[in-house]
């Protein structure tokens, strides 16, 4: 029974401290759950760069202590989110195409062109595209993967400089964190 109502007193003041807490500014407008375990956000960055340079300047972005890294879309359901996130910011006007985390690899088996050797930054298995009708094509050695903002975020082999860059920040959900702390300093309670 003490343990029963030990989990309940943690689970309440952890909700409780989660209300009362003052809300955090963040750099990014909204977050969504893909699966139980992984809680993403994600921030359209207005900066006119290489994919290389994006690239490190995504990995040196930190939100809530986690580093970023140029957003990898492995699912339909996880294209749909960014694409409606990135469809209601207003700098959709001035970034019309933004550099993700795909880039392909020329040194891999699966490697041809225009179509072969596209591989996620994250290490993801890439089993999911999205690409604007007749791309990719390799128009002057294109490596790099962008959404095209003006084609409803389907995506663009590229190269060059792009306005813009889509960073992915995986923190894990806050609520878990929490409850997990309280839990365990519920249990050091009981101990003593």
């Amino acid at each position: 029974m003490f343990q029963r109502l030990s989990k309940l007193y943690a689970i309440s003041l952890g909700l409780l401290l989660l209300m009362l807490s003052p809300a955090q500014a963040s750099p990014v407008s909204t977050a969504f759950t893909i699966s139980d375990v992984e809680f993403n956000y994600y921030e359209l960055v207005e900066a006119p760069l290489t994919w290389e340079d994006a690239k490190t300047a995504a990995e040196a972005r930190t939100y809530q202590g986690v580093s970023g890294h140029l957003a990898t879309m492995t699912s339909l359901e996880e294209s749909n989110f960014v694409t409606a996130y990135l469809n209601d910011l207003s700098i959709v006007d001035v970034v019309w195409q933004a550099w993700v985390g795909g880039y392909q690899d020329h040194s891999v088996q699966d490697y041809a062109e225009p179509s072969g050797g596209w591989r996620w930054i994250t290490g993801e298995p890439w089993s999911f595209s999205n690409w604007v009708p007749g791309e990719p094509n390799d128009q002057d050695g294109e490596d790099f993967l962008t959404v095209s903002l003006d084609h409803n975020c389907q995506w663009n082999d590229s190269h060059g400089v792009n306005p813009g860059y889509v960073v992915e920040y995986a923190v894990p959900e806050p609520t878990t964190l929490s409850l997990l702390a309280l839990g365990g300093l519920a249990m050091m309670r009981r101990r003593r």
